[in-house]
């Protein structure tokens, strides 16, 4: 993907360490990252905060996801009725791994944490 003349600007990977795997293959191919190619991770997990540059990713509440879905599991199990969503709180991290589009003429704020519920 990387190689071809029409290659993405961005990729947003499953998980931080797929990421990592975006960063090392656009390294190995000669790609500068951020300023040719921006990569969003899913997560927070460490491995996003070490290397370099920093990746940018979602980070959710993987705990509170499991007590939830064990939660409805055993409400469902028990025939008590449960909602059909549930929604939780994730965050966007913003860090080096990222830019604007080349030529788009934007700009990003500051580093920071964009939070949503």
């Amino acid at each position: 993907m990387l190689d071809r003349p029409d290659r993405p600007t961005a990729i947003l990977a499953q998980n931080d360490d797929m990421a990592v795997g975006a960063l090392m293959a656009a390294r190995e191919a000669g790609i500068d990252v951020p300023r040719e190619l921006s990569i969003v991770g899913f997560d927070d997990s460490e491995i996003a905060r070490i290397t370099w540059p920093r990746i940018t990713t979602m980070r959710q509440p993987v705990f509170d996801m499991a007590v939830s879905a064990t939660s409805l599991l055993l409400d469902q199990l028990a025939g008590t009725p449960v909602p059909a969503t549930i929604a939780h709180e994730h965050r966007l991290i913003l860090r080096e791994s990222i830019a604007p589009v080349p030529g788009a003429g934007g700009s990003f704020p500051p580093r920071q944490t964009i939070q949503h519920a």
